[in-house]
């Protein structure tokens, strides 16, 4: 009984020499390493923190005494042993993590077992390690990482090693130590550069070679060792426990030599244990067991002490700090054995609020504040709207309240204070709705100072005090402003002989704030604008709406400030912040455009950095003005809520800040709010259908079925200095073109994915707003259904593809048997129309028939009557003309004797007569000719005759001819032609119709060839055989459009008009036709012509000659 009352008198003794003290709120400034409870406390699977490590990913993992943690920060998840789980942790206990190089994170159980993390399963793998001999009942203590990557591990009796890489293990029995009865345990281990291992083992220092495989034992004459540490100084730190000679030795790390020793006599009255050790820097973190957390500057030896905020009974961190922790972020982690996680986070907001808490007495009075101001002590004096003044004191740190006690003339004259003041000559001045008052601070009574009244007879509301250079107290009352003299004897209108111009009237100001600029001018803050006085102190000049146009009209100048660089600021209600430029007469203004948390701005203090601090209906800001930054400070970090108030801000000598609001009092260290320069990694959790997938930069992409559409994102930024404060936002991947701002919220619900490929990237900042934009990319697969799957859309096309072509199929049917149709209709149509046209045409053609009828007669007498009379004058001309050449030729016979005295002229004439009187008789008779063959059958004389001679009777007519226009007339005429049955004068007349009508058309110098041969023929002359007659000329050639006209009697080609009457072919054709044969043209203009005659022989020929055979010698055309 006696020793656990001892140890709790020893921990309140402490306690109360070394904590603050507690009988209020504190108004000095806490110790600067100030630890904050870990808020999650109550979330760990308990509360008994032995070892803490940070993976490669961010995670921060706090291993208990029942069960192991995983903090993201924002949410715990533990991990504890399931008998139903087989890659669940095999025990509880854990008292070793260690993240190593290669980033595997590894756990040490307090059974002995290692355990590797997977965490895309998010289970574990034990490894197996050498089985220890009796006695059973050994622990392990320690777990680290050596420069080789093999972890050693510290048992009861043992030291193992275990390398990962070739998963082998070694076991070393640890030396007895010197003092009986004591069982060897490496509770603590470091490792050296050379790769030598340090252990502490019941209280003794050894350090073994993995090479030699020997212990060897460091004697360092002091306590008992409790804990070693390497520091990256090449230096070894040792801490001794028990007694109250607890020290800290320094060793040489090549030979253990000692180099320094550190008392650790923190109180005299209290022994403490060191339990672990943190190298950080210049730094060295020690936990002491019963005292805490302190932190050894190495270079100054000083031993600095930490406190933590709420205070642990008993003790500033806890009462055995056991894990030690310094993150990425900067963050220190103080797992403790009995109180959990503590945390030093260095760019944390540190915002100290006072509210009022009824629960309190020594708390505030009111929440809305409204007049600040320090006086000669340090105290602060706080003005309520509602509750009076209070006094914060500095020394006692205790909070008195001011109120109005009715029929007292000694107490506060309202409980609505809207100024205070502290005076150079120590006076401290009171405004509220009551008047103006001094109070003295050691008798608690306040005296008023009488004003002129207002117009309703009573003392103004006073709003605004200011004390001038000359000591003169300036009063801003609700509808005046009124000057003190220094001495205080005197009262004036302060703007008495000012000229105001309009809309401005010195009996209605409404003041709400005061200030002299560097020059000297007096600047008067108003409801509705703002005045400046000249230092003359006669002349004035006002802006309004030159100030800007808010939407309430005219902006309220709530305060002015003129900073170190003499710039001068207005903070207005409704337009910002304004700095005034008075070379260019000119305001600017910082809104919410340029980043501003809100247009309402009450107040501005300026800190040592040239930094503005400003109160706001949204927060506080930071502004830069050199660089234009602003940070915005939220409810989120500490402040007293989102709205502030008019007149309610304070710069104490020390350079606190402290601004008022709606909700309580603001105070804060400006150089203590240091922006974060760590973007913080990115890290999420997939939560889907009851199932949880971890998502890093390094995870595989999530694959999910196709009823999993629905996707929750559990967001963490893996920065511990303000969790709360982290942002997120981000972006879907081809549906969203901007970042989506997520803000504070950190769980993003994705509804109604289709299947297919996803890519969601997530990006945070921290709480000073400085963003990851590497960020995070989750990459989702929905696994289509089945009905989606590529082999059922194969199915799809198949199906698709059978019913497109048994529809194709039937629908050509349908086509083919509507065409059907619609033929059979058309052709039943069209039989009844050619019926009915039949019907009708029978009709029409009957009448036609009769017309052609009667027309044929007609055309038939006429005929008739033609031919008699053509005949008849063919005669009566053929008559004659035969009488003319008979005359002719008996006065050639006449004139013969005579030739020598006729002169030649006349012989001309006589001979052309002559030849004309025979033209016009063979025309004659070629007219009589054509003329038979049309009216009868032409009569001819057949007989057997040899083509040759037939030929070259034709060809001796023809040569003279050809001859006198100098034409070469050849033949092709074979000796072995078969005879032939024709009437040899007619056939000769033809052959020597077509000689001549060739060299009278062709020009001079052509060429005539007749060509003869025999052929087989084809068709209907299919077993005859035919001799084949070829006149072929050079000469103009027949156009196209005239050969079939060329036979018919009278026409001429286009191109041979002017000779002849066109007779000639057409009794070729009469006389050949007549002989069963056949006459035909080919011709190409500007080529020549080609007349065929094709007679029977009378010859037959085999069907397989008639088959083998060609169809004769082809046609030669001169060219």
């Amino acid at each position: 009984m006696l020793a656990p009352l001892r140890s709790l008198l020893c921990a309140l003794a402490l306690w109360l020499a070394l904590s603050p003290p507690a009988l209020g709120q504190a108004t000095t400034w806490p110790n600067k390493l100030r630890f904050q409870r870990f808020e999650l406390n109550q979330s760990l699977s308990n509360p008994s923190a032995m070892s803490l490590a940070q993976d490669r990913r961010g995670f921060l993992w706090i291993g208990t005494e029942d069960g192991l943690n995983r903090y993201d920060g924002r949410r715990i998840v533990s991990y504890r042993r399931n008998p139903d789980a087989p890659r669940s942790l095999p025990s509880n206990a854990v008292v070793g993590l260690c993240s190593a190089r290669d980033g595997e994170l590894w756990a040490l159980l307090l059974d002995g077992r290692l355990c590797r993390y997977n965490p895309f399963a998010d289970d574990f793998s034990p490894v197996a390690l050498p089985r220890l001999d009796a006695p059973s009942q050994r622990y392990a203590h320690s777990l680290l990482e050596d420069e080789r990557g093999d972890l050693w591990i510290g048992c009861d009796d043992y030291l193992i090693r275990y390398r990962p890489a070739l998963a082998q293990s070694s076991l070393f029995r640890l030396p007895a130590p010197a003092r009986p009865g004591l069982i060897p345990s490496a509770k603590s281990a470091a490792v050296a550069p050379d790769g030598r291992l340090w252990l502490v083992s019941a209280g003794e220092v050894w350090r073994f070679d993995p090479q030699a495989e020997v212990f060897a034992r460091v004697t360092l004459g002091t306590p008992p060792a409790s804990v070693i540490a390497y520091h990256p100084r090449g230096r070894l730190y040792v801490g001794t426990e028990g007694g109250a000679r607890t020290e800290l030795i320094e060793l040489e790390a090549q030979d253990g030599r000692v180099t320094g020793r550190y008392p650790l006599d923190l109180a005299p009255t209290v022994s403490a244990d060191v339990q672990s050790l943190m190298p950080d820097g210049d730094f060295l973190w020690i936990g002491l067991t019963g005292f805490g957390v302190a932190r050894l500057d190495l270079s100054s030896k000083a031993l600095q002490r930490a406190t933590c905020d709420p205070p642990i009974p008993s003790d500033s961190i806890g009462l055995r700090p056991q894990a030690l922790l310094r993150d990425r972020s900067g963050v220190v982690w103080v797992g403790d054995r009995r109180f959990g996680l503590s945390k030093l986070a260095p760019y944390a907001v540190r915002f100290k609020t006072y509210r009022s808490d009824p629960e309190r007495p020594n708390s505030l009075s009111d929440d809305y504040i409204r007049g600040l101001c320090e006086d000669a002590a340090g105290n602060w004096w706080v003005g309520t709207a509602f509750g009076g003044l209070n006094c914060l004191e500095r020394q006692s740190r205790v909070i008195r309240a001011y109120h109005h006690r009715p029929g007292d003339p000694r107490s506060l004259a309202h409980e609505s204070v809207w100024a205070t003041l502290r005076d150079r000559a120590g006076q401290l001045w009171v405004g509220s709705a009551g008047g103006l008052q001094r109070l003295d601070p050691r008798t608690g009574r306040f005296t008023a100072f009488p004003l002129p009244p207002n117009q309703s007879g009573r003392q103004p509301v006073v709003k605004v005090l200011y004390e001038e250079r000359d000591g003169t107290l300036l009063v801003g009352c609700d509808s005046d402003l009124l000057a003190i003299a220094p001495d205080r004897r005197a009262v004036r209108r302060a703007l008495d002989g000012v000229t105001l111009g309009p809309p401005f009237d010195a009996e209605t100001l409404d003041v709400e704030a005061l200030e002299r600029d560097a020059s000297g001018a007096l600047w008067i803050g108003l409801r509705l604008g703002a005045l400046r006085i000249e230092p003359d102190g006669k002349t004035a000049r006002g802006w309004q709406r030159e100030l800007g146009q808010p939407a309430s009209g005219v902006p309220t100048v709530c305060a002015f400030l003129s900073d170190s660089r003499g710039r001068f600021w207005l903070a207005t209600k409704g337009m910002g912040l304004l700095r005034y430029e008075a070379a260019q007469d000119r305001f600017y203004a910082l809104t919410e455009r340029q980043g501003l948390p809100h247009d309402n701005v009450y107040a501005a203090l300026e800190d040592k950095r040239g930094r503005l601090w400003i109160s706001t209906d949204n927060g506080i800001a930071r502004y830069d003005p050199d660089t234009g930054r602003l940070r915005h400070y939220r409810v989120e970090e500490g402040l007293q809520g989102k709205e502030f108030n008019r007149r309610a801000y304070l710069k104490t000598r020390e350079g606190i800040m402290a601004f008022g609001g709606t909700q309580g009092l603001t105070a804060f260290y400006p150089d203590e709010l240091q922006d974060n320069p760590y973007p913080p990694p990115v890290a999420a959790l997939v939560k889907v259908a009851g199932k949880t997938f971890l998502a890093t930069p390094d995870s595989p992409a999530v694959t999910l079925g196709y009823n999993e559409g629905n996707v929750t994102l559990l967001l963490a930024a893996l920065d511990f200095n303000a969790p709360e404060a982290n942002q997120f936002a981000y972006r879907i991947v081809g549906r969203d073109r901007d970042w989506k701002l997520l803000g504070l919220r950190d769980e993003l619900t994705l509804a109604d994915l289709s299947p297919g490929d996803w890519l969601i990237r997530v990006k945070a900042a921290n709480s000073d707003g400085l963003w990851n934009e590497k960020g995070l990319e989750i990459r989702l697969f929905i696994r289509p259904p089945w009905w989606r799957s590529w082999w059922a859309y194969a199915a799809y096309a198949l199906i698709a593809g059978g019913a497109l072509g048994g529809l194709y199929k039937a629908r050509l049917y349908r086509a083919r048997l509507l065409t059907k149709t619609r033929v059979a209709q058309a052709k039943l149509a069209a039989k009844q129309r050619a019926v009915r046209r039949r019907a009708q045409m029978s009709r029409i053609l009957a009448a036609k028939n009769r017309e052609l009828a009667e027309a044929n007669d007609r055309l038939r007498e006429l005929d008739a009557v033609k031919q008699r009379f053509t005949a008849m004058l063919v005669h009566d001309l053929k008559a004659p003309l035969a009488s003319v050449r008979m005359m002719l030729d008996l006065l050639d016979a006449l004139l013969a004797d005579k030739a020598d005295t006729i002169a030649p002229e006349i012989h001309e004439i006589m001979r052309n007569t002559a030849a004309s009187a025979d033209r016009t008789l063979e025309l004659i008779n070629e007219m009589l000719e054509v003329m038979r063959a049309e009216t009868t059958t032409m009569q001819l004389d057949l007989r057997m005759v040899s083509p040759k001679a037939l030929l070259d009777a034709a060809l001796a007519t023809a040569r003279p001819l050809a001859a006198s226009k100098g034409q070469r007339l050849t033949s092709v005429i074979p000796d072995d032609l078969p005879l032939i049955s024709v009437d040899a004068g007619k056939m000769e007349r033809a052959v020597t119709n077509l000689l001549s009508n060739a060299v009278k058309f062709t020009p001079e110098g052509g060429e005539i060839t007749l060509d003869v041969s025999v052929i087989v023929g084809k068709g209907v002359e299919r077993g005859r055989e035919l001799a084949l007659i070829q006149v072929i000329d050079t000469g103009p050639g027949i156009p196209e459009k005239d050969v079939p006209y060329i036979f018919d009697p009278y026409r001429q080609s286009t191109a041979q008009r002017g000779v002849g009457v066109g007779l000639g072919l057409a009794i070729v054709r009469n006389i050949v036709a007549a002989h069963g044969g056949n006459v035909s043209v080919r011709s190409q203009v500007g080529v020549g012509t080609n007349f065929i005659i094709t007679l029977p022989t009378g010859r037959r020929v085999s069907s397989s000659r008639s088959d083998d055979s060609s169809s004769g010698k082809p046609a030669r055309v001169a060219p």
